[in-house]
């Protein structure tokens, strides 16, 4: 049996102390009593973590809670492996994730964002931006049901995760599908030696206005998008960050 007081208990002392700063009581002891965390947690609109003890940052008795929740910072942990617990057991709704922002730091272990690939990821569809760096062992950022449905997501920045090979997770399919994220504005991917293009499917950015590309050697796609001769992609890819709108930088 999970014990979910202990979870309530080392989640709260992985807060940030600035965002206490609504809620003096729960700064002073973050052991207060469970109802006052609940409704705090309720309202939380930013919430900071740093040195989680758990494997996961967002374990399921948490994430229910968190239904205002617009921008999640996650960094400075050698314990997590996964920021979203996404347990079968979760009484979750699609309308309960305001999430916008999340940006992930210094996270060692972390081999998932969200570790299932189930409808239910589907509540964090209103996701605008994604930063995610020194993360060592992540090998997959988004999971492709939640990647079909990102149609908001305006900026996307991956930096330092030497691990990473998929933006987003390949599946075995007969046929070839076709990612788009209609708002990506800015794409920045730095130092990310094993990324490679995908084998199963195609990923387009109609929208995108900046794309920095550094130190990404594998990532062919967008390498040959600067070959004046124009080898390697299809012109369907090409057209990704082709258009005259994007600016360049090196």
């Amino acid at each position: 049996m999970i014990n979910v007081l202990q979870y309530l208990q080392e989640f709260i002392q992985a807060v940030d102390k600035e965002c206490f700063s609504d809620n003096l009581e729960l700064q002073a002891d973050p052991r207060c009593k469970i109802g006052l965390q609940n409704k705090w947690m309720a309202n939380l609109e930013i919430l900071k973590l740093q040195n989680c003890t758990e494997s996961y940052a967002i374990p399921f008795s948490i994430l229910a809670l968190l239904k205002n929740l617009k921008e999640l910072e996650v960094r400075d942990s050698d314990r997590v492996e996964a920021i979203f617990d996404m347990n079968d057991d979760t009484e979750i709704t699609e309308a309960e994730s305001q999430l916008k922002i999340l940006t992930l730091n210094g996270l060692s272990e972390l081999t998932h964002v969200w570790e299932k690939d189930t409808q239910r990821i589907l509540i964090f569809r209103n996701i605008q931006e994604v930063a995610v760096s020194d993360c060592a062992k992540l090998k997959t950022l988004f999971p492709a049901f939640l990647a079909k449905s990102l149609k908001d997501l305006k900026k996307l920045k991956i930096a330092s995760c030497e691990n990473l090979q998929d933006l987003v997770e390949q599946e075995e399919t007969a046929f070839v599908e076709k990612f788009v994220f209609p708002c990506l504005e800015e794409l920045k991917l730095k130092h990310l030696p094993r990324v490679t293009c995908p084998k199963t499917f195609t990923l387009e950015f109609p929208s995108v206005k900046f794309l920095y590309v550094r130190d990404c050697d594998e990532l062919g796609l967008f390498q040959s998008v600067y070959d004046p001769m124009g080898e390697g992609t299809s012109s369907s890819r090409l057209a990704l960050i082709s258009d005259p709108k994007v600016s360049k930088a090196s």
